[in-house]
């Protein structure tokens, strides 16, 4: 019993760990841009830097271990990852790191709903109020004094077409993670995703010449501590209080991220965007607490699954 209750307690520790570490990316992203950086170029070097870590890792824990599987869904999947993670730091250039993090953290709500869709899963009542909560969020926060600037709109925009994406993404993952070890597909994931920004942003490629070293700290902080620290941390969290429930703890991720925006970028939130925000974050645990034997549900627990460098995710940060 002792054990259990310290299982339990580590799990959770974890969890709330992997969770400070996802939230810290916008923080990142911010960062980046500060110091010259663009979303793609950004994103480019952490990925590269987040292969470069995992692959030492995967590699030092045990060298039969593969760094790379290759399929039509993974590929797929790290397309999806690539456009989630690009159209979430393109929010990062016209809003705060907070709402970028809230509006995003509405996927767990879109991947139920897309259950319910593509898996025929019977309808919840739950799930309606979860949606409905998460839409009105969205309306309170894009509905402040603001409104009329197009690039506040474009913020909240892309955001959420990074959460569409990252939701179709997790879909996806619940078919690869079955077949995979965990690290060797996020090792690969990313792979995919630095390949792809790469080939996007071919005719700028020649900016790898001219990195700064403030620019190499700060994307190989981003890929330790928002891909490598938040995987391990969200791994061993999940072995001792299992994923459904790390899924929940998980959903601090936004109150996390609107603190450290607080604390670090002094953003701040207007009242109608922290209702907004509230809805939305409740919508989270409307979705993350449906029934576990559900499609939903697992979809919901894999869409925090540690693949996403989100965000994560990792977007979402991910």
């Amino acid at each position: 019993m002792l054990k259990n209750c310290s299982d339990h307690i580590l799990g959770t520790i974890f969890i709330l760990l992997s969770a400070l570490a996802f939230a810290t990316l916008p923080i990142f992203g911010k960062m980046s841009y500060a110091v010259g950086l663009d979303p793609v170029s950004a994103n480019l070097l952490r990925y590269i830097f987040a292969v470069i870590f995992l692959a030492l890792y995967i590699k030092l824990r045990d060298r039969r271990n593969k760094i790379l599987v290759i399929s039509p869904l993974i590929i797929t999947q790290g397309v999806l990852l690539t456009l989630a993670s690009l159209f979430y730091f393109f929010s990062l250039q016209y809003i705060s790191a907070g709402l970028t993090t809230i509006i995003f953290f509405i996927h767990p709500v879109l991947v139920a709903i897309m259950a319910i869709i593509i898996f025929k899963e019977k309808y919840k009542f739950r799930l309606l109020v979860a949606f409905v909560l998460a839409i009105a969020g969205i309306v309170l926060i894009s509905g402040t004094t603001q409104t009329l600037d197009i690039n506040y709109l474009k913020g909240l925009v892309f955001s959420l077409v990074s959460s569409i994406f990252y939701a179709i993404y997790s879909i996806i993952g619940q078919k690869t993670v079955a077949n995979n070890d965990t690290l060797t597909l996020t090792c690969s994931l990313s792979i995919i995703a630095a390949v792809a920004t790469g080939v996007y942003y071919l005719p700028h490629i020649d900016f790898l010449f001219h990195i700064t070293l403030n620019q190499m700290l700060i994307t190989a902080v981003m890929a330790i501590i928002n891909t490598w620290l938040a995987v391990i941390f969200f791994l061993n969290g999940i072995k001792k209080i299992g994923a459904s429930r790390g899924s929940l703890i998980s959903s601090a991720e936004p109150p996390f991220c609107v603190i450290l925006a607080f604390l670090m970028l002094g953003e701040k939130l207007t009242i109608l965007e922290l209702i907004g925000s509230v809805l939305v974050f409740v919508s989270v645990i409307l979705a993350a607490t449906s029934d576990n034997n559900s499609v939903a549900s697992e979809l919901s627990s894999e869409s925090k699954n540690p693949v996403n460098t989100s965000i994560k995710h990792e977007i979402t940060g991910n």
